[in-house]
């Protein structure tokens, strides 16, 4: 719960670092919601990254699990929409496929968490099943590429 309140802010803090040209700390820097994503997107693969050594360290913690499932939500694009007054087209394609890279790279890590507990890990197959259910939403926004496969892939 506590880092979910501290990652918002380190988000900010890191912005505002690396795109401060005045070296005064006034008002927080404003980016572009592609500039803003790309930082989104190094933040959550760093946290992503942490969040998988604990959830492989220990499949039945479930605290690592819910802040993993946290962190994918975070990392949506559509996540911009909420602070931001401008419409959907903020969103670019790029974007999107950046975001489902990191669903499809989470999921495959998952998937090799689950086949290595025999199939037996809960919090692993519930994490699998909000990943996919996330990507076929936004595959059948596109008309569904291919997503069978991956659906296949991870279910035991």
């Amino acid at each position: 719960h506590y880092r979910s309140k501290l990652i918002p802010l380190l988000l900010q803090h890191r912005i505002d670092q690396k795109h401060r040209t005045d070296g005064k700390q006034q008002q927080p820097i404003s980016l572009e919601a592609s500039q803003r994503y790309e930082e989104v997107v190094l933040l959550a693969r760093e946290e992503l990254q942490m969040v998988q050594q604990a959830i492989f360290t220990e499949p039945d913690d479930q605290t690592a699990w819910w802040y993993h499932r946290f962190m994918i939500v975070w990392a949506s694009p559509s996540r911009l929409l909420e602070s931001s007054t401008s419409d959907d087209s903020c969103i670019s394609q790029a974007m999107m496929e950046t975001y489902v890279d990191i669903l499809k790279e989470e999921a495959e890590s998952i998937e090799e968490l689950v086949e290595a507990e025999d199939g037996r890990c809960k919090w692993g197959l519930l994490a699998c099943h909000m990943i996919l259910g996330t990507l076929l939403g936004l595959y059948s926004k596109d008309g569904g590429l291919g997503m069978a496969g991956m659906v296949g892939g991870c279910v035991i």
